[in-house]
């Protein structure tokens, strides 16, 4: 402790920005009156305010009267979130994430009231201090299933919003004009389902656009027409949608993301600054001849150098092509390791590899032996410094002591292991975040939870 009060206030700043906010507020406010003053007074340490309130939804009591006990405990936690705010941060906040989970099936009612009192959160977020603009740039609400009224006349007053995140596990629906939000440069719209009205804009400034219904097996949503007006558009990332046969992507696309997509036909051709591909668990009866048809556009495409690729039931054949030897980083299964290790031995620029072990299926169809196979690739790759391997337990304790071998042989490659204990959905994603591609609920996993 002596130590610690020895530092400056910069330099105490600094520790603290390492800690939760709840951490911070809860006990180091109460050591004594030096770090309450830095806690409490300090903008920079308001700046991101990171929070989860109330139990998640998968904990919520069945009693009713019990539930009803949570719903005001979870909107008295909130009214206190605002009540501090208004005390010690209007005007500070830049960045807010919030999350207010609700049980499965919410009653309209108390729903209407989270939702209020979420909206009164964000505007005294977003409040002036001192007649000085409060510059919130980055707003993410996520778990919350009455985020339509709030999104829409909140969302849009927020003039120097850059980064907007809005998951909702219930309908959700845009309607902002153009000239909402004109600094809006990343979005991320996820809701059961998603709805673009044709009078609603997306905010010609974006740069980053990732739609869907991303929560559960609702999907169907149709990519809006908007889409294709968004001409400085870098990066665009469709989960569980409907491609019509004739969507035009824009020509400006660097990254592309397509996860339970459902589509017959993907023109790439217009796409000759792509850098980026994504493919997950496509949806579509005929894929075979979909895939092929995909692989073949991209193994043409001289801008590609990022690849992932991960589709339970198939496997990824390259084809011939510049596309293997100019890739920097790939993501792919087992099989697919399994039938491209020697073509695969001539990507000298690889220096990120990530492989998802697919655990059952593999082990029903072709044994455990294809997982130990499928370490034979690194030693392969020349530029490899990064290697991330995903799948479930069952594959980490197959592996384990090949990885430990592997880690001996090649002490310079950076390592890392994503195995869930039962489902191997999150490891996926985490795999894939390791090797540079985005994951959408990861960004929405959030720092500090008040129950």
């Amino acid at each position: 402790m002596a130590s610690l009060l020895s530092l400056s206030d910069d330099a105490l700043l600094a520790v603290l920005e390492s800690l939760s906010l709840i951490e911070r507020h809860s006990v180091l406010a109460l050591v004594c009156r030096r770090f309450r003053r830095l806690v409490n007074g300090s903008a920079r340490l308001h700046a991101t305010v990171d929070l989860c309130i109330g139990p998640e939804r998968s904990k919520w009591p069945d009693d009713k009267k019990e539930e009803q006990r949570v719903w005001q405990q979870q909107l008295a936690r909130i009214d206190s979130l605002v009540a501090w705010l208004a005390h010690h941060a209007a005007g500070s906040v830049r960045q807010l994430r919030l999350a207010a989970p609700g049980p499965f099936y919410q009653p309209a009612s108390e729903a209407k009231q989270v939702a209020t009192a979420v909206e009164a959160l964000v505007l005294q977020t977003s409040r002036p201090a001192c007649g000085i603009s409060s510059g919130l740039t980055a707003l993410a609400l996520a778990d919350q299933a009455a985020f339509c009224p709030v999104a829409p006349p909140t969302v849009a007053a927020l003039s120097s919003l850059q980064r907007l995140m809005l998951m909702s596990k219930e309908q959700l629906e845009w309607c902002l004009p153009a000239v909402a939000l004109p600094q809006l440069q990343q979005l991320v719209l996820m809701g059961q389902p998603l709805v673009v009205p044709p009078a609603a804009h997306f905010p010609p400034s974006l740069t980053c656009l990732r739609l869907g219904s991303g929560y559960g097996p609702v999907g169907g949503v149709a990519v809006p027409p908007q889409v294709q007006q968004l001409t400085g558009l870098h990066t665009l990332g469709l989960y569980e949608v409907e491609l019509d046969t004739d969507a035009v992507l824009p020509a400006s696309l660097r990254q592309l993301e397509l996860s339970d997509v459902g589509y017959t036909h993907l023109n790439l051709t217009r796409l000759t600054t792509l850098e980026s591909l994504m493919v997950k668990e496509m949806v579509d009866g005929a894929w075979g001849a979909v895939a092929d048809d995909l692989l073949v556009q991209a193994a043409s495409m001289r801008s590609l150098h990022a690849l992932a690729w991960l589709w339970s039931y198939d496997s990824l054949q390259l084809p011939a092509g510049p596309l293997i030897g100019q890739l920097e980083r790939l993501v792919i299964n087992t099989k697919s390791v399994a039938n491209n290790t020697a073509a695969l031995a001539a990507a000298t620029r690889l220096h990120t590899l990530g492989i998802n072990f697919d655990g059952l299926y593999d082990h029903d169809r072709h044994g455990p032996g294809i997982w130990l196979d499928a370490l034979h690739l690194p030693p392969l790759l020349p530029a490899l410094r990064t290697l991330a391997l995903g799948g479930t337990d069952a594959c980490l304790s197959t592996v384990v002591q090949a990885i430990v071998g592997l880690q001996r042989r090649l002490p310079h490659l950076e390592i890392s292991c994503h195995f869930g204990d039962s489902a191997e959905w999150d490891a996926e994603w985490c795999l894939l975040a390791r090797c540079g591609f985005q994951a959408p609920w990861l960004e929405a996993s959030f720092k500090d939870f008040i129950v």
